[in-house]
């Protein structure tokens, strides 16, 4: 492998694990946002437990429940986002009317660089891990699939 090829592998590389961390903090920020939308903080206290006793505000403890609420238009907008089909199922991606499976043969694709050539090791309900050709093993998130960060193809 030339010098100029071993840079643009190594930039290649760089790029893919900021991207994957990128990613990896858009998906915990999304979960934490569905979470946070999915509970209702009311007033009052129903627990007997915490009958007569305040909070620093003079307040009675405030109980969350969980259950259905009304989620902001602002995630919708986010989920609409995706571009591309994609999802895990029975240890085998759907992705764009394509199937693909654990050792196959795939190419790699991100706007802006070199495709690069890999063998799926393993997908689970998130993610697709690879080997590339150098021996190196990364992750693909499905979200960044279904965003259309990074495409795929048999090969």
């Amino acid at each position: 492998m030339s010098a100029k090829q071993s840079s643009v592998s190594l930039q290649s590389e760089k790029l893919l694990l900021y991207d994957t961390v990128q990613s990896e903090l858009e998906e915990k920020i999304r979960r934490l946002e569905e979470d946070r939308h999915s509970i209702d903080i009311t007033s009052g206290c129903h627990n007997p437990y915490f009958k007569g006793k305040r909070c620093l505000t003079g307040n009675l403890f405030a109980m969350a429940t969980l259950g259905p609420h009304r989620v902001k238009p602002e995630v919708t907008v986010k989920m609409e986002k995706h571009q591309h089909a994609a999802r895990s199922e029975d240890g085998r991606l759907h992705y764009d009317g394509e199937w693909y499976g654990r050792g196959q043969a795939i190419c790699i694709d991100k706007k802006d660089e070199y495709p690069t050539s890999a063998v799926i090791t393993s997908i689970n309900s998130d993610e697709v891990w690879f080997k590339r050709q150098d021996g190196s093993k990364s992750k693909l998130y499905i979200s960044q699939l279904q965003k259309g960060k990074y495409s795929i193809k048999h090969i």
